[in-house]
C-alpha cells in the first residue's frame, strides 16, 4: 500500500499543477489577457489527461484497499488519511476558483459584445454619411 500512497501523492501534484493555473487563468481573466487563459486551460487539459491515466494505475488498489486496511501500519493510516484531506482541500479550492473564473468570462464575453454592438452602430452611422466633392461645382455642361 505504500505505491498507493506514492500514486495519492502524485495526484496530489497534479492537482497542485491545476490549481495553480486555475489562479494563473484567474489573474489573467483581471488582466484581459485571453491568451494566457487559453493557454492555461490547454495545459491544465493535458495534466488532467495525465490525472487521468493516474487514476487508472490506483483502481487495483482502491479494490485492495478495503481488505487490506486492517493490516495496515498506523503511520500509513495516517498518512492516507493527512493526504486524501489535502487533495480533497486542493479540489475544492480549484472547483471555488474556476466558478469564479467561470463568472468573470462570461461577464468580459458580455463586456465585449456590447462593445462589438457599440462598433457596429458607429459603422451604421458612418455609412449613411454621403462623401462631400472635393472639385468645385460644375454647371450644366460642365463648365465651371
Amino acid at each position: 500500500m505504500e505505491d498507493y500512497l506514492q500514486l495519492l501523492l502524485e495526484q496530489v501534484d497534479k492537482n497542485r499543477q491545476i490549481n495553480d493555473f486555475a489562479k494563473r487563468e484567474r489573474d489573467a481573466i483581471a488582466a484581459g489577457e485571453i491568451g494566457i487563459v487559453m493557454e492555461s486551460d490547454a495545459m491544465r487539459r493535458e495534466i488532467i489527461t495525465q490525472l487521468q491515466a493516474l487514476q487508472s494505475k490506483m483502481e487495483p488498489y482502491l479494490k485492495a484497499l478495503p481488505h487490506a486496511r486492517e493490516r495496515l501500519s498506523p503511520e500509513l493510516k495516517d498518512q492516507i488519511v493527512t493526504v486524501c484531506k489535502e487533495l480533497d482541500a486542493i479540489m475544492s479550492e480549484t472547483v471555488a476558483i474556476d466558478r469564479e473564473n467561470e463568472i468573470k468570462l462570461r461577464e468580459l464575453k458580455e463586456g465585449v459584445g456590447e462593445k462589438i454592438a457599440e462598433i457596429g452602430k458607429g459603422r451604421k452611422a458612418l455609412t449613411g454619411y454621403k462623401n462631400i466633392p472635393r472639385q468645385a461645382p460644375k454647371l450644366f455642361d460642365g463648365a465651371v
